[in-house]
């Protein structure tokens, strides 16, 4: 990951870990803190609490934010699956989507046995990316503070 890892603590708090030995520590620095800041100011992130739908819709936005702010540079995140493969995997997972279980959170997002490393991020990309084409006028500000699963609906009804 390039040296750095991010993380979202309670009391809307961002921990970063940097390990300045790693080759791409600076940039990796930006795309975590991109990516961080999202699920910071969203009124709606809670880690604890949000359930595997509302994580695809956050990472997905926290990513193409990042993208956004550096110029069009994709996380390791968000290139696992093909476009193609959105709509296979969304209606594997759609019967999990309300689940706020630790360990389905895991294996979705994670890796496991039945998804790879970072499914749950690159899914959220595709599906916001595509959310954003549909939606051009939408603001960042907006897209962030909008709840998750009203637009997790609109996003069902364009699969």
């Amino acid at each position: 990951m390039g040296g750095v890892g991010g993380n979202f603590s309670k009391h809307n708090v961002m921990l970063i870990f940097v390990n300045t030995s790693a080759k791409m520590w600076e940039y990796s620095l930006k795309e975590t803190l991109c990516h961080e800041f999202v699920h910071v100011v969203s009124p709606y992130y809670n880690p604890w609490e949000n359930t595997i739908g509302e994580r695809i819709v956050f990472e997905g936005i926290a990513e193409n934010f990042q993208e956004n702010v550096l110029k069009g540079r994709r996380s390791i995140f968000s290139k696992i699956l093909k476009e193609k493969d959105c709509k296979e995997i969304f209606k594997k997972v759609v019967n999990k989507i309300n689940s706020k279980n630790s360990k389905e959170h895991d294996r979705f997002f994670y890796g496991g046995k039945k998804y790879k490393r970072w499914t749950g991020y690159s899914l959220g990309y595709l599906l916001i990316k595509k959310y954003l084409k549909k939606n051009k006028n939408i603001g960042w500000i907006s897209i962030i503070h909008k709840n998750p699963n009203k637009i997790l609906e609109e996003i069902r009804k364009d699969l």
